[in-house]
């Protein structure tokens, strides 16, 4: 889709130093695109490493999050990037919303993820998080594309892991529908939200 519009992606990667696998994981990504550019595909690699981690008593997965963020936009605005596509989904944006609630969040912490939003020069998108998990793993296995399992998603000493793991299938028994249902929920509290920055700020 890119290559009739004049456009180059550039497949974004940050090498964490957390995972044993990591240094195989940046080589997976650098000849995968390697691969798809010798095919004629406009597509680029480049990556970062994080040279520090988290100080004692942080939470891994925040400071994790925090520190993919930063080092993305600053590859970006150093490649002139100007759009970042995520890969979230919409149990991604389910289980967000999940967490947020049991953590008190208010509005904006129940808001989850913006479909997209700009921060600091770059523009970040999120386009499938209305499709569900299944969906991407059906083309995954279509299209015969080579893919990396993250390990640390099976360690349930992180919170999302253990929701994901342990919560998320009991409700899903429960209630078929149960990460639709949050995503309409989520909708609702959004739009709300919108309501009342209008109202009060008229």
């Amino acid at each position: 889709m890119a290559r009739p519009l004049g456009i180059v992606v550039t497949a974004l990667h940050v090498h964490h130093g957390l995972n044993p696998a990591a240094d195989r994981w940046l080589a997976h990504g650098r000849a995968l695109c390697a691969r798809w550019a010798r095919r004629g595909l406009a597509v680029e690699f480049a990556a970062t490493k994080l040279e520090d981690g988290p100080g004692a008593g942080e939470s891994v997965e925040a400071w994790a999050r925090q520190a993919r963020y930063r080092a993305l936009r600053q590859m970006a605005l150093d490649l002139g990037i100007d759009l970042v596509l995520l890969a979230h989904h919409r149990r991604d944006q389910a289980e967000t919303f999940l967490l947020q609630a049991l953590r008190g969040g208010g509005v904006a912490g129940l808001s989850a993820m913006p479909g997209r939003v700009r921060r600091e020069g770059v523009t970040w998108a999120r386009p499938w998080l209305d499709m569900p998990r299944q969906a991407l793993e059906a083309y995954v296995r279509r299209h015969r594309l080579a893919h990396v399992e993250d390990d640390s998603n099976a360690d349930a000493r992180f919170a999302r892991n253990r929701l994901r793991l342990e919560v998320w299938p009991e409700m899903i028994h429960v209630w078929h529908a149960f990460g639709g249902q949050l995503q309409a929920g989520r909708r609702a509290i959004v739009a709300a939200g919108e309501w009342m920055d209008r109202r009060f700020a008229g």
